[in-house]
């Protein structure tokens, strides 16, 4: 990426769309990889969770900035693979991966990321739970990250006013499918 970065100088993209989504794409996969071996019980690889989360950190932010996150934000929506071993892994590793979906959510609250309703949708079917199940830990460990921001962006003002509803329709074995029937029928989908 930096030779790419020093031919073309004098182009206004110093970096391509291409290139970012293939080192990010590169990111995610050892992350995948990594959490595997982690959910296995080979601590040894824990280490490598925070490298590949803070390399995915660093493409996600170029990509914010330059307003071409959201091919960003439908592929977190859609590793599922990684949010299903989430549980798995232990708490002081795992909380990086859901510093990933903390930024989403910033940067969607702010406008940085503009999202369609199905991306937004698979992102809370996603990545919800294991975003609440690690937010009391973000808290106390990150020190990068402002708490304050996170629970006051329009987005998570929005997902925290309906949490009941999004609590029963989107986090798996809430609720039980006839209750979600007849919650539907109630808030008259």
């Amino acid at each position: 990426m930096l030779r790419e970065n020093n031919d073309k100088r004098s182009s206004a993209d110093d970096l391509s769309k291409q290139s970012l989504y293939s080192s990010c794409e590169g990111c995610l996969s050892l992350l995948r990889l990594h959490f595997l071996r982690v959910a296995s019980s080979n601590l040894a690889e824990a280490a490598q969770i925070a490298a590949q989360d803070d390399n995915v950190h660093w493409l996600m932010d170029i990509m914010i900035d330059r307003q071409i996150a959201d091919e960003f934000l439908r592929t977190w929506a859609t590793e599922v693979e990684l949010a299903d071993i989430h549980p798995q892994v232990p708490i002081i590793h795992r909380y990086e991966v859901s510093r990933i979906t903390a930024r989403l959510f910033v940067g969607m609250g702010k406008g940085q990321i503009l999202a369609s309703k199905e991306v937004r949708c698979m992102l809370l079917q996603t990545w919800l739970q294991p975003f609440y199940e690690d937010f009391g830990w973000m808290r106390r460990a990150c020190k990068g990250l402002d708490r304050r921001l996170i629970e006051d962006c329009p987005a998570t003002r929005y997902w925290r006013f309906h949490w009941p509803f999004i609590k029963i329709f989107f986090l798996p074995g809430s609720i039980t499918s006839s209750t979600r029937v007849t919650t539907a029928r109630t808030y008259r989908l």
